[in-house]
């Protein structure tokens, strides 16, 4: 089902393992902690050990930051 939608998309396909793995990694990232992880995912906490993929969370600040520049200014009186 994956390749025929992403084709029709129009988009590259992943398998739903690649996806899952994606979101796990993304949890963890946003600061989940192990049990939410697996809750979600629907594993133990023992088996979630392969998403905590610290270097990711570090290059998506990384990315962040140069996508949004605000300027915070006090209001004038």
């Amino acid at each position: 089902m994956m390749k025929k939608f992403t084709k029709a998309a129009g988009i590259p396909s992943y398998s739903a393992e690649s996806i899952r793995n994606t979101c796990g990694v993304a949890m963890f990232a946003y600061g989940a902690d192990s049990g939410q992880v697996a809750r979600q995912l629907g594993v133990t906490q023992i088996q979630i050990h392969r998403y905590k993929n610290f270097s990711y969370k570090d290059d998506l600040l990384r990315k962040a930051g140069s996508l949004v520049k605000i300027k915070i200014e006090p209001p004038k009186l």
